[in-house]
């Protein structure tokens, strides 16, 4: 899988395939003084790495690929339906400015979980949907 980087001052990523994985480096250039929770990115970031190098060669025995592709239809998909209005404002871009978004997709994603199951039976969609809330939280836990 061929990767492109990507640059600016101490923040790098990669865009492999689909995929863009952040890299931060250690702008004093000593692994000691790097803060707990870079360290943690890097390694990450290098499990990641080291994971897309043999990812053409998985065979996935639960279907995560076929799982991913199809969440992130489900996703692109939330960029043009009613989610959306005409400037590119989601629902979501206001729980980021009102500083709620990780407790307002936490509650959103129980309520789908709870669901699950009940509104037209075991409804892939909630799941589907649980799992674009996560994507929120991950999201806006990163900015931190």
């Amino acid at each position: 899988m061929n990767c492109v980087q990507l640059g600016g001052k101490g923040i790098t990523s990669k865009k492999c395939g689909w995929m863009k994985v952040a890299e931060l480096s250690d702008q004093t250039g000593r692994e000691g003084s790097m803060n707990p929770r870079r360290r943690h990115i890097n390694n990450m970031n290098d499990a990641i790495n080291k994971n897309l190098q043999l990812a053409d060669d998985i065979s996935y025995k639960f279907n995560e690929d076929k799982i991913l592709e199809e969440l992130k239809l489900y996703i692109d998909s939330t960029y043009d339906q009613h989610y959306a209005t005409d400037t590119n404002l989601q629902a979501i871009d206001v729980f980021t400015a009102l500083g709620s978004v990780i407790t307002t997709s936490r509650d959103n994603a129980i309520k789908y979980l709870m669901r699950f199951g009940k509104k037209e039976g075991m409804n892939r969609n909630d799941i589907i949907k649980v799992i674009h809330y996560m994507f929120f939280i991950l999201n806006e836990m990163e900015k931190k």
